[in-house]
């Protein structure tokens, strides 16, 4: 258990991020350094009549906000809908 333990440091000093479940059963990630890891920011919001609305696979936060508010513009979600995903 303890070799476990001094592997995964090892790895965090040489740059491996690690993640965690946060109690609500979210994804466990490592990430090893390279210049092949891409950022994807998207969001998935359930509606009121129990549909859900993917928005994403935007490359920066940014595209991603304009992608929500261009949603209301257009009817796809509520202001309130967009509100509870942008915290």
């Amino acid at each position: 258990m303890m070799d476990s333990y001094k592997e995964t440091l090892e790895s965090i000093k040489k740059g491996v991020l690690y993640s965690k479940d946060d109690g609500d059963g979210d994804t466990y990630s490592m990430i090893p350094p390279t210049e092949d890891v891409v950022s994807s920011y998207s969001v998935d919001v359930t509606k009121d009549n129990g549909k859900t609305v993917h928005i994403g696979d935007y490359s920066t936060v940014e595209e991603l906000d304009k992608a929500i508010s261009d949603a209301v513009k257009n009817g796809q979600l509520t202001q309130e809908e967009a509100d509870s995903v942008q915290k």
